[in-house]
């Protein structure tokens, strides 16, 4: 291939462990402050020996390996929700149309559910996509051309000290 020449298509893969530390740029995307440590920590529990399937992280790469994009999941029970769903976390930037690499993702992750038999998928953006939701072409509009329904939802955060630290005031 050229190297002028457009990319021609994506694969969407499961990561394997050798490739875990090409894969770490992108998850800063979603993480900022994500250590390759935590990283590592992180590619250890989701696919890890004894992981099973239910979770993991899957890639989109080109033709050359190069990885333009990345999913967590997991399979759970939801209460909302009242039956399995597979919740996955989505990473594309957004630097390109990230429609093709998205799309690609999202149709693994669908296989994903469908394997794990859950009925319903719940996808989370990192919020550099939900402040650019208002582009035509972001990530937002790849997850509504594969059916994905936005959802009303309220989330809070509780940061717990490491261990043998002292718990917060409150808590």
């Amino acid at each position: 291939m050229r190297m002028d020449s457009p990319v021609r298509w994506f694969a969407a893969h499961r990561l394997c462990p050798e490739r875990a530390d090409a894969a770490y740029p992108l998850a800063r995307i979603a993480v900022p402050g994500l250590t390759i440590e935590r990283w590592r920590l992180l590619v250890g529990c989701l696919i890890g020996a004894g992981a099973g399937s239910a979770s993991g992280i899957l890639l989109a790469e080109d033709e050359r390996r190069y990885i333009y994009g990345l999913c967590t999941f997991h399979a759970c029970l939801h209460l909302q929700q009242d039956e399995p769903v597979l919740s996955a976390q989505l990473v594309v930037p957004d630097l390109l149309d990230p429609r093709p690499v998205a799309g690609v993702l999202l149709r693994a992750v669908r296989s994903q559910a469908e394997a794990n038999q859950c009925r319903v998928v719940i996808v989370h953006l990192p919020a550099t996509a939900a402040a650019a939701g208002d582009r035509p072409r972001g990530l937002q509009s790849a997850l509504a051309d594969a059916g994905y329904e936005p959802l009303p939802v309220m989330r809070w955060r509780l940061p717990l000290p490491p261990r043998g630290a002292a718990a917060p005031a409150g808590g």
